[in-house]
């Protein structure tokens, strides 16, 4: 390159840098399409909407302090990305009760001061709940849990356990945040739902726990709380026999039953639950207090049920085998117990096959 160029192209770089630059900046000012007030504009900036309509917007450029002319353009709607301006912890407890649910959550603000106290929102979504705080004190809370969403056994407890309070007694509200203390309240849930069914709930959910503990628990173990309630039977049914109480086990054989096993003191079997895309599969064991023989039937009256082993497999073609596996283990754990043990292989809508084994 001639020198005589180079050297003009440096100077025209000085010179641009000791110009400066700006990159400018704009102010907008949108009208709000009609039936839409300062409430509406508050609530989309609070996430509560997704979007909002606006007669027309104006824009106005400016560079270097000076104004160009604005552009109008309209109608259209207004959306905004809204982020958290904080994290926050709520506790809920039932007025006169010990039990207390706690959950994480995101506190969201609009910044309209210029409203009336009472219009200030503050609005916070933690867990199944948003929360609606005005600056004048008052609370207001929906339930934000489609039924459908799937969700971790311990997320599903808290919401079966929380809708096991909605009987239109008062809840105490604690709202902490980064900045500390928020104001809080009292809240009564207009919907009562039906205590005894989600106690029912509860239970089942918490049998399932202590078969899969949350260390031994795959990450991937969701289920809705709709198809968990479709199968609240079986659930249940798990629940009553883990029990220590006494639990009736009757045993049918159109062919008969060797009268040898009346002489059982333990039985043990496989109890299998779908929950998502996963069985869970307990082996239990129950003491049998009592046999008696009717025709082709024996009924076992036993008590203290216990987990002897626990897993969770993910549905598959060989789940089958992996249950069968299960069953096995148990069988061998009995023959080496040095006691009567009656062991239980289920085959499928009710039926399998039964083995004893006894102290040699």
């Amino acid at each position: 390159m001639p020198e005589r160029a180079w050297t003009t192209r440096t100077k025209k770089k000085r010179l641009s840098d000791s110009l400066g630059y700006e990159n400018g900046r704009g102010e907008g000012q949108f009208v709000l399409a009609d039936g839409h007030d300062e409430k509406d504009l508050q609530d989309l900036l609070l996430g509560r909407r997704a979007e909002l309509p606006i007669a027309s917007f104006t824009l106005t450029e400016a560079r270097f302090g000076i104004p160009s002319p604005g552009s109008t353009r309209g109608p259209g709607v207004l959306s905004v990305a809204v982020e958290p301006t904080a994290r926050c912890v709520i506790s809920l407890q039932k007025r006169g009760a010990d039990e207390q649910l706690s959950w994480t959550g995101s506190v969201f603000t609009a910044s309209m001061d210029w409203l009336p106290l009472a219009e200030q929102k503050i609005r916070i979504a933690a867990g199944p709940i948003e929360l609606l705080l005005s600056r004048a004190g008052d609370v207001s809370a929906s339930w934000d849990a489609p039924l459908e969403a799937p969700r971790a056994l311990d997320e599903l407890e808290h919401e079966a356990r929380l809708r096991s309070w909605m009987d239109g007694n008062l809840i105490d509200l604690d709202i902490w945040s980064e900045a500390g203390a928020m104001p809080s309240g009292t809240l009564v849930f207009n919907t009562r739902e039906e205590v005894s069914e989600w106690t029912k709930i509860i239970e089942a959910i918490q049998a399932l726990s202590r078969v899969v503990p949350p260390e031994r628990r795959p990450g991937d173990l969701k289920v809705s709380m709709k198809a968990f309630v479709a199968d609240l039977n079986i659930h249940h049914h798990l629940s009553a026999i883990l029990r220590p109480a006494p639990t009736f086990i009757r045993l049918v054989n159109e062919a008969g039953l060797e009268p040898a096993l009346q002489n059982a003191t333990h039985i043990v079997f496989p109890w299998v639950s779908r929950v998502g895309d996963y069985f869970i599969v307990s082996v239990i064991e129950r003491t049998i207090r009592a046999a008696s023989f009717e025709g082709t039937t024996l009924t076992l009256t036993t008590e203290g049920g216990r987990i002897l082993r626990g897993t969770a497999m993910h549905v598959s073609g060989a789940t089958d085998a992996l249950v069968a596996g299960e069953v096995e283990w148990a069988r061998s754990r009995a023959e080496a117990s040095g006691r009567a043990v009656m062991s239980f292989h289920p085959g499928g809508d009710g039926t399998g096959s039964i083995l004893l084994s006894t102290p040699d």
